[in-house]
């Protein structure tokens, strides 16, 4: 978000990236019903090779020091709504491995 000029833009963007996600999930189905996997996969990396070329004009910026994620696991662990979600997922997969 630090390279964005209006932060509130975020969710535009967002919109728009599924908009671009959710209709491109119909052309490749119809590419793989003409053509085979094939020309999904070679569709799929020739789009990769065009969003490499964007992201690589981007400009990096350093993140902002008051995120949590800066302050190592130790800040991420201190909300604890975050450290709720964590002892959950890790509770439901000892549940699930129990009953396998």
């Amino acid at each position: 978000l630090n390279a964005i000029a209006d932060p509130l833009s975020f969710g535009r963007m967002r919109l728009f990236g599924t908009l671009g996600w959710g209709s491109m999930a119909p052309v490749g189905g119809m590419l793989m019903e003409q053509f085979g996997t094939t020309a999904t996969f070679m569709t799929s990396g020739v789009c990769a090779v065009v969003v490499m070329v964007f992201i690589l004009r981007l400009k990096v910026t350093p993140p902002r020091k008051e995120h949590a994620g800066s302050r190592g696991w130790g800040g991420i662990l201190a909300d604890p709504l975050t450290a709720t979600f964590f002892l959950g997922t890790l509770m439901m997969g000892q549940c699930y491995g129990a009953i396998q």
